[in-house]
Order: structure tokens, then C-alpha cells, then sequence
């Protein structure tokens, strides 16, 4: 284990902050940072470390890899926990403006003075509640009234699936909106040859695929637990089982670049076995 990691991880232990579920995923964000500034050059790092040069750097890769306004957020309010433990609170600026992270956009047809959060959402008491929940859904998913957008320069979920299909990004036009930006490229040698239905037993301990098909099924099982508190009593926990998603991809892209033996030319697939502790073998 990496110095920083493990000295995050104490800092996790020395400081119990929140509920049990606030303090699992403070931990799990943590360690996914240290791993990332590691991917990112900054070797050798503690928990001393921290610099403006390394929340840049990050900021600026998770803008790149089109995560979502509220994930990014929720990565900077760790990072935020962290200076203020280690007495470094001024390293991180106050205003995430000043990362160029977008403020969370408000659902049309409703008051611009009020801001439209998850935890408004959570509160369906109404008739009037139960709109704003469909109308932030709407645009999430179809864009806007005006607009294929659901944030400038970020179609929603139908209209990138459309870029997909027609092969381009989709733009304004004099006339509206057309598929007829950046063309979006298909390279079939970027096609991983996944190993059908894996399992983590397949794989020999101590191996870098057994290690990365144990990561992944850890994780899923993290979100499958954190997804059981959310919808059974903790509302509030959503935004952490949404990290705990992103976190995930990062978990399946790594495993799934993993050659599976050294003769089939294929990669390892994910498991979705439920394991309750990294390292461990699936219950039963």
C-alpha cells in the first residue's frame, strides 16, 4: 500500500466524522483520490502532501473524464475534509467556481431564485414536489423544452445516444438542432475481448486480474449496500451510492484492459459476486 493511501486511511480512523455510511464513503473517495494522483505522476506523496497543484489536477480530470456537476462536488468536499484535518484548509479554494465546475442547473418552469437540489427531490409531499421530480427527470433524460441540452455544451441521456447512432455530435443550427458537429469515431480495435461470465475463483490469488476482479466485485457490492440504505431509511445516502457508481467504472475499465491468461488473447470480464471485504472470497 502506497504511503498516502495508507496514511488517508488513517486519517479516516482517527477522525469518525458523520454517520457509519458518510464515513464508508468519505474512505472509499479518499483512496480512489490518492490512486488517481498517483495515475496522475504525483509520486511519493503524504497525507501531508496536499497542494493547490494537486486539486487542480484533479479537477481538471474529472471535468475531462464528463462526470456529473453534484459527483465532482461531493469529490471536492472530501478533499475539502482533508485539508481541514491536516491543518491546510487555504489549499483548496472556497468557491468551486474557481475550478470551472458547473453550479447545478434548475428545472425549467420553476422560481431561477431557488436552486432545484437531490434532497428537494427526496421530499415528495405533493402534487406540486411530484412536477418538480418529473420535470428535472424530463430534462435529464430529453433535454429541455428549448433545448436537446440539459446543461450547456452536456446533452441529456437520449440525445447522446443519438450522437451514437448517427456518428456525430449533436450542434446548433440556424434551423434548430442537427447531428452534424465532431464526428464520433468507431475504432473496433478499442473493443476489449472480454471473457464471458467470470468468476473471482477462476483467477489465481496474488495475481493482478484476481486482485482487479476482486476490486470490482467489492465495489458493486459497496453500491448494492449503499443503494439498501438509501432506499431504506437514509435518503440522504443517494449521493453516496452515485459516487459510489462513477467509482465503479473506474474499477471495470482497469479490470477489463487485464489480459485474462497469457493464450486466449482475451480480458477479464466483471463479476458480480457479493463480497462483504476487499480481499475476500464470495459469501454464500
Amino acid at each position: 500500500m502506497r504511503d498516502l493511501n495508507y496514511e488517508l486511511k488513517q486519517l479516516c480512523l482517527r477522525n469518525r466524522d458523520g454517520s457509519y455510511a458518510t464515513q464508508y464513503a468519505r474512505e472509499r473517495i479518499l483512496t480512489m483520490i490518492a490512486n488517481q494522483l498517483h495515475e496522475t505522476g504525483f509520486r511519493d506523496l503524504g497525507v501531508l502532501s496536499l497542494k493547490p497543484k494537486h486539486v487542480e489536477a484533479l479537477a481538471q480530470r474529472w471535468k475531462a473524464e464528463s462526470l456529473s456537476a453534484g459527483t465532482i462536488k461531493n469529490r471536492m468536499t472530501e478533499l475539502r475534509w482533508w485539508a481541514e484535518k491536516i491543518g491546510k484548509k487555504n489549499v483548496i479554494h472556497r468557491d468551486n467556481d474557481h475550478y470551472g465546475i458547473a453550479r447545478r442547473h434548475y428545472v425549467t418552469n420553476l422560481s431561477k431564485s431557488r436552486e432545484l437540489t437531490t434532497g428537494d427531490l427526496r421530499r415528495i409531499t405533493d402534487p406540486y414536489t411530484a412536477c418538480q421530480a418529473i420535470d428535472l427527470i424530463k430534462i435529464e433524460g430529453e433535454g429541455t423544452s428549448e433545448s436537446p441540452f440539459q446543461a450547456p455544451g452536456d446533452p441529456a441521456h437520449f440525445y447522446r445516444f443519438g450522437e451514437i447512432v448517427a456518428g456525430r455530435k449533436i450542434v446548433a443550427t440556424p434551423e434548430g438542432f442537427a447531428y452534424g458537429g465532431a464526428p464520433i469515431l468507431f475504432d473496433p480495435a478499442g473493443v476489449w475481448p472480454l471473457r464471458p461470465n467470470c468468476k473471482i475463483a477462476e483467477f489465481a490469488p496474488g495475481t493482478q486480474a484476481r486482485t482487479r476482479i476482486e476490486a470490482f466485485a467489492y465495489n458493486y457490492s459497496a453500491l448494492l449496500n449503499s443503494l439498501h440504505i438509501t432506499f431504506n431509511g437514509a435518503p440522504s445516502q443517494l449521493d453516496t451510492a452515485i459516487g459510489i457508481m462513477y467509482d465503479l467504472r473506474t474499477s471495470a475499465v482497469a479490470l477489463m484492459e487485464t489480459e485474462a491468461d497469457d493464450t486466449t488473447g482475451q480480458t477479464v470480464g466483471p463479476s458480480y459476486e457479493y463480497i462483504d471485504q476487499l480481499g475476500g472470497m464470495p459469501t454464500s
